[in-house]
């Protein structure tokens, strides 16, 4: 259907060109490799330019508009004992790979899942231009934040319980639990208008995840 979409001359509606444009400039691959880096450099320009913790909220609501988990995972699902509400939701994230376990198990597996990672990482920041000792230490750097955000994570077992997960706050009670963090100017940058309740999946992680914003350098 797509690639017959990419061949049509005339399309019957703008969501039928709409859904062409985007798997044709998803496979032009001459283009992407063309063009490498040059697409980002806006939002690597803005990443740059953060120096301080408010500039670094500014950006997690960035992420988070582009549905990127970063820190935390935010959005909207039903409430867990009102199926008729949908309500907002925060909950653990911030983690590359898939869940709390890649990061504490002690199998060789893991370590070596973790090597693999690390590698990747540093492979990452060598293809934006950095030398390969600094991609090397970025990795570490992007491996330790991680993993202790993973560290006061949940696990998936624990996750699947729906009684352990349903902490639902006001606003003002989302302030007492992460006083480093201005959610009212995260709502603003997100367009959220004011909620009356929203559910805190996993309460201790955003408490220990506040700690690590004021903790951890702005440049790491």
């Amino acid at each position: 259907i797509l690639e017959g979409l990419v061949k049509k001359k005339t399309f019957a509606s703008a969501n039928e060109q709409k859904i062409a444009d985007y798997y044709g400039s998803c496979m032009d691959e001459a283009r992407v490799e063309s063009e490498g880096l040059k697409p980002l450099e806006p939002e690597l320009q803005r990443i740059a330019a953060i120096n301080d913790l408010q500039g670094l909220q500014d950006e997690i609501a960035v992420f988070h508009a582009h549905r990127i988990p970063a820190v935390f995972g935010f959005g909207a699902a039903q409430d867990f004992k009102d199926s008729k509400s949908v309500i907002a939701q925060a909950v653990q994230g911030g983690l590359g790979l898939p869940d709390r376990d890649y990061y504490t198990k002690d199998d060789a597996k893991s370590k070596e899942t973790r090597e693999e990672y690390m590698k990747h990482v540093a492979r990452t920041f060598q293809l934006m231009g950095d030398d390969a000792d600094r991609a090397a230490a970025e990795a570490k750097t992007v491996m330790t934040i991680e993993t202790k955000l993973a560290e006061n994570s949940l696990t998936r077992v624990q996750r699947r319980n729906p009684e352990a997960n349903y902490h639902p706050m006001i606003k003002s009670q989302l302030l007492e639990m992460t006083p480093h963090f201005d959610w009212g100017r995260y709502f603003r940058a997100i367009n959220l208008p004011e909620v009356a309740k929203i559910n805190v999946g996993q309460p201790d992680f955003f408490k220990s995840a506040d700690k690590l914003l004021t903790d951890i350098p702005v440049d790491d």
